[in-house]
């Protein structure tokens, strides 16, 4: 760095690659400036599996790629690994959309600590799914309720409307209508699914 200061080892920096280029920030909350450069090649070495943030789907499972770590000889110690998740939650519940978690990963040898943790943030960014079959109707019927046989279930287990939003049907005229469906889930996602009704 310019001002010849050298950067804490619990810096995290992210760094994504798109296509040939490489594109690196810094978690501005962890970095730390020191006068002391030295590198103490006695600290074991820890390494991510997967990415340092993770988005995971509400209600999905989620499986920890957790770390690999060798020793200063390069020996695989990453059986002594320790794993803390945050709030000391047993495991990652992904029921709640915004809930946050830190797994914290530490490993120890010859009485030096390599450490680095992962944030898995739980979203919802899937739409609901309908369920709007095609269905064929008789020219003697003079009464249609437009939602009957449709439904719409959402990953995020909760209770969801849908809604008949537009319809060209003419009951008693023999021909093919188009149906629209419209659905929303609390998080803003929404869902459209056409459905064709036939009547002859």
């Amino acid at each position: 760095p310019k001002n010849n200061k050298c950067f804490d080892n619990d810096m995290i920096l992210l760094i994504t690659k798109e296509e040939k280029n490489y594109d690196y920030k810094i978690d501005l909350d962890t970095i730390k400036e020191s006068d002391n450069c030295s590198i103490d090649e006695e600290i074991p070495i820890i390494i991510l599996n997967g990415s340092i943030v993770e988005n995971i789907e509400v209600n999905s499972a989620y499986v920890d790629k957790g770390v690999i770590a060798y020793d200063k000889d390069g020996n695989d110690i990453t059986s002594d690994v320790t794993k803390i998740i945050s709030g000391n939650a047993a495991n990652i519940d992904t029921s709640a959309v915004g809930k946050e978690y830190v797994i914290s990963y530490s490993v120890e040898s010859n009485n030096k600590i390599a450490k680095t943790s992962r944030t898995v943030k739980i979203v919802d960014i899937i739409g609901p799914t309908i369920y709007a079959p095609n269905i064929t109707i008789g020219l003697d019927v003079t009464e249609f309720n437009l939602e009957e046989g449709v439904s719409v279930t959402d990953n995020s287990k909760e209770d969801i409307t849908v809604t008949c939003t537009s319809n060209n049907i003419k009951l008693g005229v023999s021909g093919k209508y188009t149906a629209t469906y419209t659905a929303t889930d609390s998080s803003g996602n929404k869902t459209t699914q056409n459905r064709i009704i036939t009547i002859k």
